[in-house]
């Protein structure tokens, strides 16, 4: 494509587009999704949504691209089995498993999509200034939930009511599990306005990491007690978030590898949902 790729447009090019132009992005990109979901002859799981793979035309319309990973399903199919497929960071929790797989793994992955857009911000930043900055969608929850948006946008100009719907909608699309994820119509008629957005619960099973007397963080965090799990199974906000005081740790499977490399003094870091410890 004439434009290259979102990837390319959002954190390399020269002019990044602006909030307009991001929301609309984002809302094409929901489109693309849904309609490979419920408008083609047969639902397409694409298994590895992500802005490399949205290709931008000469009238910057989104075009999603590559499907060497898509599954196929029959009409009679909601759920399919795969072998691992997709990339880390947009991939859900239940992809990492041998259970089946359903169009909501893609709902998952446009949430890290979505979150890229309208901060144009990568989903991981190991140059981040700040540890907590490093991964996207655990700093944008936090400044969700101590009611600081403007953060993730910085000094530009947006509509924040647009801006505070778009990120309730991301964190829908990242819920752990896949029944409490909307589906990719519901989606695109919140973006749109035509659907009401309550606000999300945790986007984790109640992980938390609560800072220690360095501010680098405890060594693990206890799940979420049986009665907050349902009540995150209902869609209501778990009570135990303490924004200045606590981060959430996403389902995503990383590790950074020395990071000294790089200019940083923090060493090596290796995080996962159980565990979180400088090495």
């Amino acid at each position: 494509m004439s434009n290259g790729s979102l990837a390319n447009v959002l954190f390399k090019g020269i002019r990044r587009p602006g909030w307009d132009e991001r929301v609309r992005i984002a809302l094409d990109v929901a489109r693309g999704i849904l309609y490979l979901h419920e408008e083609c002859k047969a639902p397409i799981i694409h298994c590895d949504i992500k802005p490399s793979k949205i290709l931008m035309d000469d009238f910057w319309t989104t075009k999603i691209s590559d499907f060497g990973l898509a599954k196929l399903l029959m009409p009679d199919q909601t759920r399919t089995f795969t072998m691992v497929r997709g990339t880390r960071g947009y991939m859900a929790p239940e992809s990492h498993k041998n259970t089946p797989i359903s169009v909501k793994v893609d709902v998952y992955s446009y949430r890290m999509v979505l979150l890229e857009i309208l901060c144009c911000k990568r989903n991981m930043d190991v140059n981040a200034s700040k540890l907590e900055e490093i991964v996207l969608s655990t700093w944008v929850y936090k400044c969700f939930v101590a009611r600081e948006l403007d953060k993730i946008v910085g000094v530009e100009e947006v509509d924040k009511r647009t801006l505070a719907n778009m990120v309730k909608v991301g964190l829908w699309c990242i819920q752990d599990e896949p029944f409490l994820r909307p589906s990719m119509k519901s989606v695109v008629l919140m973006l749109e306005g035509i659907t009401d957005i309550s606000v999300p619960p945790c986007p984790t099973n109640g992980l938390t990491l609560k800072p220690g007397k360095h501010g680098h963080g405890a060594r693990g965090a206890a799940p979420a007690s049986d009665a907050a799990r349902r009540s995150n199974a209902r869609g209501t906000s778990l009570p135990a978030v303490d924004a200045a005081s606590s981060r959430i740790l996403p389902h995503v499977f990383f590790f950074f590898h020395d990071l000294r490399r790089r200019g940083s003094n923090s060493g090596r870091f290796a995080l996962n949902r159980a565990d979180s410890r400088q090495l």
